[in-house]
């Protein structure tokens, strides 16, 4: 009989939203090895098994969470710079990533 491989899984996470980058970079490693976060809360992830790529994450933490109008403009204008929305955390914190790794900054101030 063959071996079943999971598709998704539900991890422990090693850092919290108050550590962005180390957790980006976590995001980053297991995007290397082909698991995506379908949700992310307090604690664990949900991850879906997929193809492995290089991708860049990015935690943001912009006020226009909370409108939904605001919150399409902004995730339009991060897709300009190569930013690609992923998921709105539980915590409240926006997640996307990039397949460029020389893609600008999110922007800071969603009137720019």
């Amino acid at each position: 009989m063959g071996r079943v491989i999971a598709e998704e899984k539900r991890v422990w996470l090693p850092y919290r939203s108050t550590e962005p980058e180390q957790l980006a970079r976590y995001l980053e490693q297991m995007a290397a090895q082909g698991w995506y976060p379908e949700k992310i809360g307090t604690y664990t992830a949900k991850f879906r098994q997929g193809k492995p790529q290089q991708l860049r994450y990015c935690l943001d933490f912009t006020d226009v969470k909370n409108d939904e109008k605001e919150l399409q403009r902004y995730t339009a204008q991060c897709a300009g710079s190569g930013w690609r929305f992923r998921l709105k955390s539980s915590d409240g914190w926006l997640l996307f990533s990039a397949k460029d790794p020389d893609a600008r900054p999110l922007p800071a101030d969603p009137a720019l």
